[in-house]
């Protein structure tokens, strides 16, 4: 079996518009695919749509009472019809169709989708939705497609080399009125990944105690005082819903 990890980039410019007004350029990439697609998006939910999805995600389950069960219904039967309006933003010009077939079609271990943008008009659409005429791709029965974000950097970082062990920083923040997420939800996964090599001595994890920024500053400049400097700072925070402005932010 192919072991192999497929990407595809969905790769969107930067712009001033608004995105759901204005249409904003995307560029489709996959090394290992032939083609390079572009076109332009133009974003099909409305804040309605929005608002009725933030709210079925996060208000609903606090209080999943029967007086907001019928609501909660009608949202779920709009879901899979949301997430093909999105595909189909970025799928139905006939190149970008036909490279995400070869996406499709290609043998590989895993597939991700990756939505790359700096934009938080593009980031906070509901990408995990993405469907097509048979449901959605997270969860097809067979091959399901993983979906992540990430931020496009605007220059890349050197990276200097350095002797082991590699020291990493754990900085796991939860605001004050977010009430309970469980901090061992991130942190057991990325140790259990790191075992074999903080066994081994190649690895070195701290936590920091307490997770404020005075004390991330200070313990960035200690380590670097001592010859001892992190090389990964791993941040697990957690996101809050702006209500003046509709989008999404870490609240620190």
């Amino acid at each position: 079996m192919d072991e192999r990890h497929l990407e595809l980039t969905i790769s969107f410019q930067e712009s001033d518009n608004i995105v759901g007004t204005d249409s904003i350029s995307y560029e489709l990439r996959c090394p290992e695919l032939s083609g390079q697609p572009t076109g332009q998006f133009k974003n099909p939910l409305d804040d309605n749509a929005i608002g009725q999805i933030r709210w079925y995600l996060e208000e609903y389950p606090k209080w999943p009472t029967d007086i907001d069960r019928e609501r909660a219904h009608g949202i779920e039967a709009k879901l899979e019809t949301w997430g093909r309006s999105l595909f189909d933003a970025i799928f139905s010009d006939r190149a970008a169709g036909r490279f995400f077939q070869q996406f499709i079609d290609f043998q590989a271990a895993q597939r991700r989708i990756i939505i790359e943008s700096s934009q938080p008009e593009i980031q906070r659409l509901p990408w995990e939705l993405l469907a097509v005429d048979t449901g959605p791709l997270v969860t097809r029965p067979q091959k399901p497609i993983s979906l992540y974000r990430r931020v496009r950097l605007e220059y890349t970082p050197s990276i200097e080399s350095f002797s082991l062990p590699l020291r990493v920083l754990m900085v796991i923040s939860r605001p004050e009125e977010a009430g309970f997420v469980d901090p061992r939800s991130i942190a057991l996964g990325v140790l259990d990944s790191l075992t074999p090599l903080i066994t081994a001595g190649q690895v070195k994890v701290d936590f920091l105690r307490p997770p404020t920024l005075r004390r991330f500053a200070e313990t960035l400049q200690n380590a670097k005082d001592i010859g001892q400097p992190y090389h990964i700072v791993h941040f697990d925070g957690h996101g809050v819903y702006h209500r003046e402005t509709g989008l999404g932010q870490f609240s620190i």
